[in-house]
């Protein structure tokens, strides 16, 4: 079976809802007309009025005394205001807005790392002239690769270079306790976001009523031959029941149905141009034929095509109580901790007809089930899940071979270390000339003189015509690394959220959620890891030797965070971070969102039926998920390499500064009215934040007792070359740098066990994620009385006939199998929606 895909947002369009959205009246019509037998009798011809009135009703619109619908400001509308359609929408600009704030006062106290390196003299002539570069750690220090000239004294000339780095040893101190300062605020304010990210999720819930707060889910009750008024019996001990719903099984044909429905849209469509244009008829005819295969071919895949929705077997139940201490009282008796024995241990007047034992646990609210795939169960899931991680890691490691092709070129060139053993930077231009005639030394001697030099005397011209060549092609590559990374990410948003779908999650928040995990994951390793993979040298390592494609990864120039691993591979990903300001948000605010104004007021006229004609004006679906994902990526990969590289905190800063004032204009002038996302991505991205702030500290620690930047001890090799002694990690520990990184990881894990702590002894396990299951108040009022409130918020009932986006599939499969029992000559009436 086919999942929700573009079919389904067309009848959501037109009937005026988005899964786990606000229905609204309008549309094809079939909310208004309960008796209508046949989709194709609902279609309406487009007309603009009633497209602009489904727009207000559909999109984020302030309703005025006057009974008006006007735009909201995006200057003064806030994440408040905005929680209106959903605490996940209020908690994603509350995010955006608190984190955009506090990477402005990490940006803040970064400018003194920035000024620490600007002010350094670690790179040569020619990456000196590179902005970028003298504002990382790249630039501080004062070792320098060194030959010493047999005429001179190798002794002297180490102990020279030992004092200059023994003076440089503050710097290192210095940029090490400004990165411990930010990363403090960081942890610090990951506590107070927490308290934040609850307090609003509580005031969200106390402000706002569904039908998921009064109802249980029941499961074990038997397949065939039972009705609602039993259950209903079985279950008002409790207290009044208001509606009993028995979900069907569907056996995976749900999604054929989908297909049926688009045809009778079409169908419906030609009706109505045939009745003033005859030549229509044969077309109509055709399309009639197609519905009459179409029904024939699932009779022959399937026993049961001829059978209604009421006639399917029963998959569970959904029980609605009036009052919540009703629902409160029914889940107390059915909780069972000892689940393997439930059947032993449930007494038997909790049984069903003393016979079946019951599942009883709390539920969503009807317009978060995604009703096509309850039926699958745990392991068919499971398997499902399997398979689509074994395609992401296949995705993942095409990315790999794709960025190994596009840096092949620049890993070619030579590193500076390599530069060092070969010529001496200080030779003058006749010297080089006469001496170094290799293309390698021609580079190494270029590569070390300032670039303004090279392109302003015609002599240094000519002998570095070649070196111009090779560092043109190599930006060249640099940006294109940048940019394919990007696109490759751009693709993974629609890749993962398809394969994710094949999960069958059960509700609309599971699969949220499972996009949002999967896309995260890949677009951090995409982004943050490849790079570092591909070109770094671990060829040292045990485990590495052993590998079969030792030859192809991990074979690098860079086994630490050289100087050159800045200017070249860290320059790769502070262009794809500054391209990612913009990246997210460019297409869709100055390609899509033109497209949509031009075509709603200039070519209206092409849409021929109302409802395609309202899903134009009320414009795509705002995946709250994929942008979720996309921001953790950017906190994760700017924070990961600020340690070394500061400015990337600037870069986080105005990325998140962009996305709200973006993201808020597009909600409000764009999208139609999202989902009413619950609070679970925001949970989700507060249990990964910590490990952001692990990551950098265990990255800084490493960056900063880089051997060829901060290097301890120096000595002379064989070649009488000055080399920096090899630090191990736990000398790295060791060090200052290491102490106050050490302290910060330590502290998380104080933090995170204390946490343990509290909810173990405290019970304090009330999360923002249970805030619907166990913050219930008993004085939420009753269900019958909240009527009103909750069909304003969403759908008030679990019927699947009342929820505008299966209802036009349901029909559609209610009519099939009353044409096919009519074919076979097999009484059989449709069901009366």
């Amino acid at each position: 079976m086919e999942v929700i895909d573009g079919l389904v947002n067309q009848i959501g369009n037109a009937v005026g809802i988005q899964p786990g959205g606000i229905a609204v009246q309008g549309g094809i019509g079939l909310e208004n007309e309960e008796n209508k037998q046949d989709l194709a009798d609902s279609v309406q011809f487009a007309d603009l009025d009633k497209a602009k009135a489904f727009r207000d009703r559909n999109t984020v619109r302030d309703w005025t005394d006057d009974g008006r619908f006007v735009e909201y400001s995006v200057w003064s509308t806030s994440p408040q205001v905005l929680g209106e359609y959903g605490v996940g929408l209020e908690l994603y600009f509350t995010m955006l807005k608190y984190f955009a704030f506090l990477f402005l006062i990490i940006s803040l106290i970064s400018i003194w790392p920035i000024l620490e390196n600007w002010y350094g003299s670690g790179l040569d002539a020619a990456d000196s002239e590179k902005s970028y570069s003298t504002i990382t750690l790249a630039n501080n220090g004062a070792f320098h690769y060194k030959s010493i000239p047999v005429t001179e004294d190798a002794n002297a000339v180490l102990d020279d270079e030992q004092s200059d780095v023994d003076d440089f040893e503050n710097n290192q101190i210095r940029v090490a306790v400004a990165d411990f300062l930010y990363t403090f605020v960081f942890i610090g304010f990951l506590v107070y976001y927490k308290k934040l990210s609850k307090k609003v999720a509580e005031k969200n819930f106390k402000d706002n009523v569904t039908a998921g707060d009064y109802a249980v889910e029941i499961k074990g009750l038997p397949a065939e031959d039972i009705e609602e008024k039993e259950i209903i019996e079985h279950f008002q001990k409790f207290g009044e029941v208001v509606e009993v719903y028995l979900a069907r099984k569907y056996n995976g044909w749900l999604g054929s149905y989908k297909t049926r429905a688009k045809l009778s849209f079409q169908e419906g469509y030609l009706k109505l141009m045939a009745q003033n244009d005859p030549t229509q008829e044969a077309k109509l005819k055709a399309i009639q034929e197609d519905i009459r295969e179409f029904d024939e071919k699932l009779l022959r895949k399937r026993k049961d095509a001829a059978e209604a929705n009421e006639d399917l077997i029963v998959d569970r139940a959904y029980l609605v109580f009036n009052d919540v201490s009703s629902r409160k009282k029914c889940l107390t008796a059915y909780d069972t901790k000892l689940k393997l024995f439930r059947k032993q241990m449930q007494p038997k007047e909790l049984r069903f007809r003393g016979t079946y034992s019951l599942v009883v646990k709390p539920t969503v609210e009807p317009s978060n089930i995604k009703w096509e795939n309850l039926e699958y169960g745990h392991w068919n899931r499971q398997i499902r899940r399997t398979i689509i991680v074994a395609l992401s890691i296949g995705i993942m490691i095409g990315s790999i071979i794709l960025m190994c092709v596009i840096q092949r070129e620049e890993n070619l060139l030579p590193s500076s270390e390599t530069c060092a053993k070969k010529i001496n930077k200080d030779a003058s231009l006749e010297y080089a000339e006469a001496n170094y005639t290799s293309d390698t030394k021609t580079y190494c001697w270029c590569m070390q003189q300032s670039f303004s030099k090279i392109v302003d005397n015609s002599d240094y011209n000519h002998y570095c015509k070649d070196y111009i060549s090779q560092l043109s092609i190599a930006t060249t590559v640099r940006v294109f690394a940048s940019i394919g990374i990007i696109a490759i990410n751009y693709v993974l948003k629609w890749a993962l959220a398809w394969l994710t779908r094949y999960e069958r999650a059960s509700t609309w928040t599971k699969e949220q959620l499972a996009i949002m995990n999967k896309l995260f994951f890949v677009l951090f390793f995409n982004t943050s890891m490849i790079n570092l993979f591909v070109n770094a040298n671990f060829e040292d390592l045990v485990f590495v030797k052993d590998l079969a494609f030792k030859d192809y990864l991990f074979n690098g120039d860079y086994d630490d965070f050289s100087r050159d691993w800045y200017t070249k591979v860290g320059a790769t990903i502070v262009v794809t971070m500054f391209i990612g300001i913009a990246s997210p948000h460019f297409i869709t605010l100055f390609v899509m969102y033109p497209i949509n104004v031009i075509k709603r007021r200039f070519f209206y006229k092409y849409y021929k039926m109302q409802h395609e004609l309202n899903a134009l004006f009320a414009g795509p679906e705002f995946q709250l998920s994929v942008r979720v994902a996309q921001i953790m990526n950017t906190i994760f990969t700017c924070f990961l390499y600020s340690g070394g590289m500061p400015l990337l905190n600037i870069i986080c800063f105005f990325t998140l500064f962009f996305a709200y004032w973006t993201d808020k204009f597009l909600i409000l002038r764009y999208y139609r009215t999202p989902p009413l996302y619950s609070n679970h991505l925001n949970d989700r991205f507060q249990i990964y934040m910590p490990y952001a702030v692990l990551l950098h500290c265990g990255f800084s620690l490493y960056m900063y007792g880089a051997d060829e930047i901060f290097p301890k001890s120096l000595y002379v090799n064989d070649s009488r070359q000055i080399m920096p002694e090899h630090e191990t990690l736990r000398e790295r520990i060791s060090r200052d740098s290491g102490v106050l990184n050490m302290t910060l990881i330590s502290l998380i894990f104080v933090i995170f066990i204390s946490v343990i702590i509290l909810n173990e002894v405290l019970k304090f396990r009330k999360t923002t994620a249970q805030v619907g299951d166990e913050q219930t108040r008993d004085d939420q009022g009753t269900y019958k009385a909240n009527y009103k409130e909750i069909k304003e918020h969403g759908i008030p009932s679990y019927d699947i006939m009342q929820n505008p986006i299966y209802k036009p599939v349901l029909v559609s499969l209610n009519d099939a199998a009353h044409d096919i029992a009519e074919a076979k000559g097999v009484k059989n009436t449709k069901d009366d929606v």
